[in-house]
């Protein structure tokens, strides 16, 4: 302990602890059911994401891996798992169709739009400064 605080780092998950009891008390049945589906749609972004990356990215690990160097093949596997027009209708038409849940339909589109903000980014970021360099136009000057 110093000067009287906790350092062992067991105060955290007890603040924790109190706020979700605080929360599930305050809350009526129906507000609860309603944030514990917006928490289960973040939850479920991350492993969007990873399979966007998956099914979208690794085909241009593999396809283009005697054409384009690590670098470069890096950049475009982020740059073409983007995916937000098509998730966006997909989700569109099962939730409609009844055949997605809200929930599900809310986090895959905000994985699509987390990967449309984020994969561009890195992509970019990892290709460096050869981004940067003038294409030729094949043109004499």
């Amino acid at each position: 302990m110093v000067r009287g605080r906790d350092t062992s780092g067991s105060a955290a998950p007890r603040r924790l602890f109190a706020a979700g009891v605080i929360t599930r008390q305050l809350l009526t049945a129906r507000e609860l059911q309603a944030v514990e589906s917006k928490l289960t749609a973040v939850a479920k972004m991350a492993p969007f994401l990873a399979l966007f990356l998956i099914v979208r990215g690794a085909p241009a690990l593999l396809l283009y891996r005697t054409v384009l160097d690590r670098r470069e093949r890096i950049a475009l596997a982020l740059l073409s798992s983007t995916q937000l027009p098509l998730v966006v209708a997909i989700a569109d038409l099962a939730t409609a169709g009844g055949h997605m849940r809200a929930s599900t339909a809310a986090a895959l589109v905000g994985a699509a739009a987390l990967s449309t903000l984020v994969f561009p980014l890195l992509g970019l970021r990892i290709k460096g400064a050869s981004a940067a360099e003038p294409i030729a136009t094949g043109a004499s000057t």
